[in-house]
């Protein structure tokens, strides 16, 4: 009879329990339930991650009126196959140090599927601790979160923003919001608009243009940044704006990811996806810089009258004339003069300048001669003369590179920094072939100063190249005293345009929030006419950029000849009034 007794409390006791179990389930279907349709109204799909402990159990089977993929917590996330586009999960974790998987498995999500980290949203079921539950969630990055756990009895909801003044900034879960899942759910998620004077840190290289403000603060780039976009994006967060100077570049990644307060760094790659950049803050266009042309000498202008060999037949033929006509002078006088020699030469040259000479002789000889030479000079001047289409059609300047083909067509080594061909040519599998022969041409440049260096090289040499951004060049002209005499051809359409954007953790919460200010910076016109007032200051107080020479056709190439042709007339016009003279006088 007692074993009666004993086994009806026993049955009695376990449908007692059972009766509990489906009482408490059936709370938390309800709760779980509400909480879906209060702050996941509007979710396509829910990502179910569970570490299937009995705890856990009893959750899955929900009907929730959507999608949901179930996902066991101790999986890889290679080895899972996530049909799943949306931002909403439920994790269900008995044990909280689980939670740490959570980022590493949404960061994955969202990188298999080439899709930036928008505001991910957490529902953690987790019977733990409230607070190390609230810290544990800061620690794993997730900041979206509601906490579905059990006090008194009863389900209980509670959210936590660390950047409430009593949490200091993230450190410790000290002020959480609860309530009552019994009556209607009026809880929300954190709000991250208002960060109460937490840090908002951004992390510079020490050698970057941008750690030396007070160096180069009239860069337009440097100022905008630092002085006008950080600030103004404190005010807009209320954070306190604080610059990290790194000693070595690769410390910059490892101070962004165990750093606490929001931070972010300055990345200019352009292939970076959009869940660890942000949207472009500034646009730098590409400039190639090839060596300007030079003037063309004179001398090859003189040569397209006549060929060269044709040049000594009319130099050896003047010189012949004077010999000549010196010769027969001296016959005559029977003695051979200095000064009759320069007589000849000024008679000789007033014939093939003006073909006249101010006295005839009255030497059948000396008339042959000239009678000679006259013909000669006349067909020598209807040769020249036919000429001169093609003498005053020469360009001034030789050939100037102006497009990417002229420019890869002319072999010439290209100086590019390290980072700038990491970013923009580190494509292999391009079907271009002027992005290939480019490459090729490539030169890269480990630090800034030697990439100035190479700049220099093709103002002061011509015979290479370069490739930099607009405000690159701006830093270099401050640099050198003289002007910066090259040719600059603007042209994105190779490499792409060169963005500067924030750099952030991956899959980081904070990122839509930048987002946001950033589309609004622009969207509004602030941010765009900051940037142009701060260049048209630059341009009116700073350095000049110089204009592109522009290359046309002139006469300046000939000044030496019209010179020539100056100075002969006039020393044919002496000789020719002082032999009018001599000849009154005497």
């Amino acid at each position: 009879m007692k074993i009666l007794l004993i086994l009806a409390c026993v049955i009695s006791m376990a449908a007692s329990l059972a009766i509990v179990k489906d009482r408490r389930n059936a709370s938390t279907a309800t709760c779980i339930r509400k909480t879906i349709d209060k702050l996941f109204s509007d979710a396509h799909s829910i990502t179910f991650v569970t570490d299937y402990s009995e705890y856990c159990d009893d959750i899955v089977p929900l009907e929730l009126n959507r999608p949901v993929f179930v996902v066991a917590v101790n999986l890889h996330p290679k080895t899972v196959n996530f049909f799943t586009t949306g931002n909403d999960f439920i994790f269900c974790v008995r044990n909280v140090d689980l939670l740490s998987y959570a980022s590493y498995l949404i960061g994955h999500l969202k990188w298999s599927e080439r899709k930036g980290y928008s505001d991910v949203r957490v529902l953690v079921i987790s019977p733990g601790n409230v607070e190390r539950m609230h810290d544990q969630c800061w620690k794993s990055l997730l900041y979206n979160v509601v906490l579905l756990s059990w006090g008194s009895g009863e389900e209980v909801l509670s959210v936590s923003n660390q950047f409430t003044e009593g949490n200091n900034c993230g450190e410790r879960a000290r002020v959480i919001e609860k309530e009552s899942c019994a009556g209607s759910v009026n809880i929300q998620f954190p709000k991250t608009s208002n960060l109460n004077q937490c840090p908002l840190v951004l992390a510079v290289y020490h050698k970057s243009r941008f750690n030396y403000l007070k160096l180069v603060k009239s860069c337009p780039d440097v100022r905008y940044i630092m002085e006008f976009l950080m600030n103004l994006m404190a005010q807009y967060f209320n954070t306190k704006y604080v610059v990290h100077v790194a000693n070595r570049e690769g410390d910059i990644a490892q101070f962004i990811e165990y750093n606490k307060n929001i931070s972010i760094f300055l990345y200019a790659d352009p292939t970076a996806p959009a869940n660890i950049a942000s949207q472009p803050v500034l646009t730098h266009s590409i400039v190639w810089i090839v060596p300007k042309s030079l003037p063309v000498p004179a001398i090859r202008v003189v040569l397209l009258a006549f060929k060269s060999l044709v040049w000594y037949l009319i130099i050896f033929t003047f010189v012949s004339t004077v010999f000549v006509w010196w010769l027969i002078v001296g016959c005559q006088n029977r003695r051979f003069r200095l000064e009759d020699g320069l007589d000849a030469m000024t008679n000789v040259s007033s014939l093939t300048i003006l073909s006249s000479i101010p006295v005839m002789p009255r030497s059948f000889l000396h008339r042959s001669v000239i009678l000679a030479y006259l013909i000669y000079i006349i067909h020598i001047s209807c040769a020249f003369t036919s000429r001169w289409i093609e003498l005053l059609t020469v360009p001034q300047y030789e050939f100037q590179i102006k497009t990417l083909q002229q420019f890869a067509d002319a072999n010439l080594p290209i100086y590019i920094s390290n980072n700038f061909q990491r970013n923009h040519f580190s494509r292999n599998d391009t079907n271009n072939a002027l992005y290939e022969k480019l490459q090729k041409l490539l030169i890269p440049c480990r630090t800034h100063d030697t990439m100035t260096t190479g700049i220099r090289r093709v103002h002061n040499y011509r015979n290479c190249a370069a490739i930099v951004t607009h405000q690159d060049i701006i830093t270099t002209q401050m640099s050198m005293t003289d002007k910066f005499d090259v040719v600059k051809i603007e042209d994105s359409s190779i490499t792409g345009a060169h963005h500067l954007k924030f750099g952030y953790k991956l899959n980081y919460y904070f990122a839509v929030h930048i987002d946001t200010f950033l589309q609004k910076l622009v969207e509004s016109g602030i941010g765009p006419k900051e940037f142009n007032e701060l260049n048209a200051e630059y341009f009116k107080n700073g350095i000049r950029e110089e204009a592109q020479d522009t290359v046309v056709l002139t006469l300046g190439h000939l000044y030496f000849a019209f010179c020539l042709l100056g100075l002969g007339l006039a020393l044919a016009l002496a000789v020719f009034l002082v032999e009018l003279l001599t000849g009154f006088i005497f």
